[in-house]
């Protein structure tokens, strides 16, 4: 009896060490991931069209995966690729074996960044996160992509755009497309993304959140044009608050 009353305590003891521990070894891997995306991120916004080269791509992009061209129609004469994708498969894993962790922890999510090159030269950019779903929750993405003008086809002649997309009626995406030919303020709003919520308490909720500056522009274009917000982005306290500060 009194032996296994010692392994009924060394067990609950074992148990409540875990339990214990596994939050900071969760956010420790998760944020390892978050500065991985964050590093290709800066590089990704340091290229450009029709300007920067295979030489211009820095160590952390090159030690990656490398492929084919012809992966985007926005640069289809491209014959080689770079592609990237970032993520804590283990904590996603985790998240997704046991749902209810989501609602009091973070969300799983990953990073992509591709690049498609015309001979040496940059032709197409992509940088994008996808949020997966919370049980109930719809899932929320942002996708940047620096692409050439005569391929882009943006309307009215633009050379930056932000569109709010439903995708496949449950993933709420922020979708920025931006050419060479825009101003500095529009490219670096294009890229202007912020992953913080990804270690932060809760996750990400909102796609204002994903891309600010991005969605501050769809904000004031919805505004001027009459366009009505998405009920669950106007009314999300994190979009409202954002917005207040424009």
């Amino acid at each position: 009896m009194k032996r296994f009353v010692k392994l009924a305590a060394w067990v609950a003891s074992a148990a409540l060490a875990l339990a214990a521990t596994a939050p900071a070894i969760v956010f420790a891997l998760n944020f390892r991931a978050q500065r991985r995306a964050e590093a290709f991120l800066r590089e990704a916004r340091t290229l450009r069209l029709r300007a920067s080269t295979i030489r211009d791509l820095g160590p952390t992009v090159e030690r990656y995966d490398r492929g084919p061209g012809g992966l985007s129609d926005l640069c289809p004469s491209a014959d080689r690729s770079y592609s990237v994708r970032v993520a804590s498969d283990t904590v996603n894993l985790l998240l997704l074996r046991f749902p209810i962790l989501q609602r009091i922890s973070i969300r799983p999510w990953q990073v992509a960044l591709v690049i498609l090159l015309q001979g040496e030269t940059v032709c197409y950019v992509g940088y994008s996160i996808s949020i997966w779903a919370a049980a109930g929750d719809g899932e929320i993405a942002a996708l940047a992509r620096l692409a050439p003008g005569e391929y882009a086809l943006l309307p009215d002649n633009s050379q930056y755009d932000v569109r709010l997309n439903l995708v496949r009626n449950h993933i709420h995406m922020l979708d920025v497309t931006v050419t060479p030919e825009a101003t500095v303020e529009q490219h670096r709003h294009s890229f202007d993304f912020d992953l913080s919520c990804v270690t932060r308490f809760g996750g990400c909720r909102a796609v204002c959140e994903l891309m600010p500056s991005a969605w501050l522009d769809y904000q004031r274009e919805a505004r001027a044009k009459g366009w009505s917000l998405p009920p669950e982005e106007a009314n999300d306290p994190l979009c409202k608050k954002l917005g207040s500060a424009d």
